[in-house]
C-alpha cells in the first residue's frame, strides 16, 4: 500500500490560502510539545483546553486534501511565503499586546553554549533562561519584524520550532524580568498562552493553534 503522504512530487504553484485544520492538527500540536518541548511546553500541557482550541495554516491553494495532515513530510510549500504569514500573526498580535510577548523554545541549545554566550554577550536576539534551557523573546513594545525572524531562526531546528505567542503581566518588566526565569514565571506564561506556533511539513511551514 503506497503511503499518500509520501506521493507528492512538487509543491503546488499560485496563491496561497489559511486552511483551519481538525483533531489531526490538534494531535500534532500536543505530540510536539510532549516530544519536543521544553519546560514552557509541559506545562502548557498541563494548561490547555483541547475544546477551545482553532488550529490554522497557510498553505498553497492548490494543495491537495490528503496533503493536509501529513505534517511530517514537505514539499508542499515555499518556506520565504509561509515564514511572511507567521511573521505577519505575530505582528498583529504584538501591536494589540502591548505586554505580549513571543517566546520560542530552543530544544537543542544550552546556555553554557558558546554560540549561546556570544548572543548574551551581543544582545540580540534576547534570551531568556530557565535553569539550563534556553529561550528566545520578542517583546510587544518594541518589536519589529526583523527581530521576530531572529528569534524564529535562532530557535528553529532542523526537526522542530516551538513557540508561544503570551502576555506578561503587571509587575513583569517584560523581557528584563525573565532573563532568569523561576517556575513561576513558566507557569504563568503558560497560563497566559493564547496562541502556540508548531512547524510542520518538514519545516516548509507553520500552525497557529489560538485559544478563545
Amino acid at each position: 500500500m503506497v503511503d499518500s503522504c509520501q506521493n507528492h512530487n512538487s509543491i503546488p504553484s499560485g496563491q496561497y490560502r489559511e486552511y483551519t485544520l481538525g483533531k489531526t492538527a490538534q494531535d500534532y500540536v500536543y505530540r510536539r510539545l510532549k516530544d519536543s518541548g521544553l519546560s514552557l511546553s509541559r506545562c502548557l500541557l498541563e494548561n490547555l483546553d483541547r475544546d477551545r482550541v482553532t488550529i490554522r495554516t497557510f498553505l498553497p491553494t492548490a494543495s491537495k486534501k490528503e496533503a493536509l495532515t501529513c505534517f511530517e513530510y514537505g514539499n508542499i510549500a515555499a518556506c520565504r511565503i509561509t515564514e511572511s504569514w507567521l511573521y505577519n500573526q505575530v505582528a498583529v498580535y504584538l501591536s494589540k499586546e502591548k505586554q505580549g510577548l513571543l517566546v520560542f523554545e530552543d530544544n537543542c541549545a544550552r546556555r553554557n553554549d558558546e554560540c549561546i554566550q556570544r548572543s548574551v554577550l551581543s544582545g540580540e536576539p534576547s534570551l531568556c533562561f530557565f535553569g539550563d534551557e534556553v529561550y528566545y523573546a520578542v517583546s510587544g513594545t518594541n518589536f519589529t519584524i526583523d527581530k521576530i525572524d531572529a528569534a524564529r531562526r535562532a530557535a528553529e531546528s532542523a526537526w522542530v520550532l516551538i513557540g508561544v505567542l503570551t502576555v506578561g503581566w503587571p509587575q513583569c518588566h517584560l523581557l528584563d524580568d525573565l532573563r532568569e526565569m523561576k517556575q513561576d514565571d513558566i507557569s504563568r506564561l503558560a497560563r497566559a498562552t493564547q496562541m502556540i506556533i508548531v512547524s510542520a511539513f518538514d519545516g516548509e511551514a507553520y500552525i497557529i493553534a489560538e485559544w478563545h
